[in-house]
């Protein structure tokens, strides 16, 4: 049979253990409701997105030519000679002068056009 002395610290033991995970799950359960909270959020900026109405770039694409009668075989050629096409296969990854503005190219695709050579390119035309 157990003494008294061992019996006692083996309680002492298990609530300190008992409190230790008391803590833990206490902390999970605010870390649960957090994460919670933020899905939620994120549902409802999801739904505010997605029940407004949204013109895609091909859409805007189709207007200007069939609307607005811009001809895009045009503008491709204004933004993309033959001769600076020769060019900028060898360049590759560049930021090149075309008349009053720059293309920028990377991995061989022209990825956006600037109007002035410092103009600021955000992330997204970089992808």
């Amino acid at each position: 049979m157990k003494d008294l002395k061992s019996l006692t610290t083996l309680m002492q033991k298990a609530q300190e253990e008992l409190a230790t995970l008391d803590s833990k799950i206490k902390k999970l359960v605010k870390y649960r409701k957090d994460k919670k909270e933020y899905i939620e959020r994120l549902q409802r900026d999801l739904k505010d997105i997605t029940s407004d109405i949204v013109i895609t770039e091909h859409a805007i694409l189709r207007y200007l030519e069939r609307v607005q009668k811009i001809d895009i075989e045009n503008v491709k050629n204004e933004i993309l000679s033959p001769v600076i096409k020769k060019q900028l296969l060898q360049l590759n990854n560049c930021k090149y002068p075309v008349k009053d503005f720059f293309i920028l190219v990377k991995d061989n695709k022209i990825v956006t056009v600037l109007k002035d050579e410092d103009e600021v390119v955000t992330k997204r035309e970089h992808n």
